[in-house]
């Protein structure tokens, strides 16, 4: 990622329960305290944009987020590493994960004794801990947009004519679009021996699921909407495969067709 690129860090639509109310400078005060370590400054520049949430930018692909700061789960103040001391080999005072899922965790690694903390993966169920980058920073440069298998359909139709055009030429029958998993109309066929999802790129800005706690507190009163690829336009839809030979396949029945696809890697500048 570059630094151009770190006010889309990001991901559209961003989902409501983890983040956290805005970031004052009396928050970030308390929490180092509560911490006992200056937090990197590209870290706090980067939840005054968003407290906190999933970001578009990951590790190898891998789902990311960034813990923000404050009451609600997750938050960087309340990790629960203290509960593992003594189960795995290493040190875990000093250590302060930003991303993890419970067992694996991204940290900053103050153990050194460095206000510049190295960035520290650790996976507690196997009991391994590695250096990844040298900063805060140098970890962000090594992010990425996962862009593998995703197309994209630039046109001026609405998502439904355009389904509608492709099960003409392949016969693919859509499933009724899913809303749960990311908020936004993600529609499904199978093809061939796979699958294929289409879905838009201009989605709710936000979205929470009803089952959520304080879901009557945080749903939005207005829905507005946002782009999950700032760097393309509101009309685009994004196509992925479940594998590579489904894709080669569905490409080439649409050769002739009015539909073109485009790789989603040539149209965002990574140079």
């Amino acid at each position: 990622m570059k630094e151009s690129e770190i006010k889309t860090i990001w991901a559209v639509p961003k989902y409501l329960p983890y983040v956290q109310p805005e970031l004052t400078n009396e928050i970030l005060s308390d929490a180092e305290k509560q911490l006992g370590y200056k937090l990197p400054k590209a870290y706090i520049e980067l939840l005054k944009i968003q407290n906190g949430g999933y970001t578009r930018f990951t590790l190898s692909g891998d789902t990311g987020q960034l813990f923000g700061i404050g009451p609600q789960f997750p938050s960087i103040i309340a990790n629960g590493l203290a509960d593992y001391t003594g189960t795995v080999s290493y040190e875990l005072h000093g250590l302060i994960p930003f991303d993890g899922d419970g067992h694996w965790y991204i940290c900053f690694d103050y153990r050194s004794g460095s206000a510049d903390p190295e960035i520290t993966f650790i996976d507690l169920e196997c009991d391994e801990e590695e250096v990844i980058a040298d900063s805060f920073n140098a970890y962000l440069g090594l992010l990425e947009i996962d862009v593998n298998n995703v197309y994209v359909i630039d046109t001026e139709s609405v998502i439904e004519e355009t389904l509608k055009e492709i099960s003409k030429i392949t016969n693919i029958e859509f499933e009724k679009p899913d809303f749960y998993n990311y908020g936004y109309a993600d529609y499904k066929g199978g093809y061939k021996d796979g699958l294929i999802w289409v879905s838009p790129n201009q989605v709710p800005d936000s979205f929470i699921r009803e089952e959520d706690e304080n879901y009557e507190q945080l749903k939005p009163a207005v829905v507005t909407t946002s782009l999950r690829y700032p760097e393309l336009s509101e009309s685009c839809l994004l196509i992925s495969f479940s594998d590579n030979n489904i894709r080669k396949e569905f490409i080439k029945v649409l050769t002739d067709s009015s539909i073109k696809l485009q790789e989603l890697e040539d149209l965002l500048d990574f140079d």
